[in-house]
Parts: C-alpha cells; sequence; structure tokens
C-alpha cells in the first residue's frame, strides 16, 4: 500500500506540476494576446493616419493636375488681355497724339500771325520813328 500512496501522492503532484505549467502558459499566451492586441490596435489607427494622408494627398494631386491643365489657358487668357490693354493703350494714346498735333498746328499758326503782326508793328514803329 505505500507504493500505491507513493504512486498516488507522485501522480498528485505531477498533475499539480502541469496543472501549474499550463497556467503558466495560459498566464504567458493571454499576456502575448494582449501585448498583440495593443500593437494591432497601434497598426490600425497608423493605418487610418496613412489612409487620411493619402487622401489628401491624392486631392491635392488632383487641385494640382487641374491647375496644370488650366494653366495655358490661363496664360493664353492673360496674353490677350495685356494685348487688348496694349492695344487700346496705343490706339488712345494715338488719338491723343493726333489731337495734339492738330492743337499744335492751330497754336503754330496763331503764334506765327502774332509774330508777323509783332514784326510788322516794329517796322511800323522803325518808320514812324523821327531820325535824328
Amino acid at each position: 500500500m505505500a507504493t500505491d500512496t507513493l504512486i498516488i501522492i507522485s501522480s498528485l503532484l505531477e498533475s499539480v506540476g502541469l496543472v501549474a505549467f499550463f497556467l503558466y502558459v495560459i498566464k504567458g499566451l493571454k499576456s502575448q494576446i494582449s501585448a498583440l492586441s495593443k500593437t494591432i490596435d497601434i497598426q490600425n489607427r497608423t493605418l487610418d493616419a496613412m489612409e487620411s494622408r493619402v487622401t489628401e494627398i491624392k486631392k491635392l494631386s488632383e487641385t494640382y493636375n487641374e491647375f496644370t491643365k488650366d494653366l495655358p489657358s490661363f496664360v493664353e487668357n492673360y496674353h490677350k488681355t495685356v494685348k487688348m490693354t496694349k492695344d487700346l493703350a496705343l490706339n488712345d494714346l494715338t488719338i491723343e497724339l493726333q489731337r495734339t498735333q492738330k492743337h499744335l498746328k492751330v497754336y503754330r499758326k496763331i503764334v506765327d500771325e502774332v509774330e508777323k503782326d509783332i514784326i510788322v508793328e516794329k517796322i511800323n514803329n522803325l518808320k514812324n520813328r523821327p531820325r535824328k
């Protein structure tokens, strides 16, 4: 009977050891699962952040592409506006120059007439002056 008791005690100790071993294994697995769960959560947040950045970059890329598509027409419109403005300014300046030249001719005639009158008057004054 002593051997039977020893076998039972030995079996009982083995069972307790196995239970303790499995408890530590399960506890370790739980801690690993918890750590992996935290890692997964962090990676999911990282993926969300990356998705939002990718979305922002796509929007920026679309805006840039639209800008590069529209740029030639904007430049062409700018050149048209500059040319039209230049042509209008040149036309206005040409009209003003012609008007000024007409006024200048009129004033030149007036000046010439006044000069003639002054010269004639001076000549008459010289003629009418008594001689010494």
